[in-house]
């Protein structure tokens, strides 16, 4: 992964199949807090696994794309999408 951060954005129509399959494995998350809405409460993060899992399950899969300094992302309404910086360690969980 080069410099800048790391976008995974899904398509608003995905959203069911994706916080269906959210709920099936939301044991397999590192999540210790209650889940009301497996997106909204931002407490979960698709690794690499978990992404082709998606596919091969839901067939869904997000676009992703990196982000460079000086470069703006613009996500259409009620797309979730999630982020990961591993210049400055962190990984924003699935949100809309």
């Amino acid at each position: 992964m080069s410099d800048g951060a790391q976008w995974d954005v899904f398509r608003k129509q995905d959203v069911p199949k994706l916080i269906d399959y959210l709920k099936r494995h939301s044991n397999e998350f590192s999540c210790h807090k209650r889940v009301d809405h497996p997106i909204l409460d931002q407490s979960f993060f698709l690794d690499t696994t978990h992404k082709m899992r998606l596919k091969e399950e839901f067939e869904i899969e997000p676009w992703t794309f990196m982000q460079h300094v000086g470069e703006a992302v613009i996500i259409p309404a009620g797309c979730p999408y999630q982020i990961k910086n591993p210049k400055v360690i962190f990984a924003t969980v699935l949100t809309v």
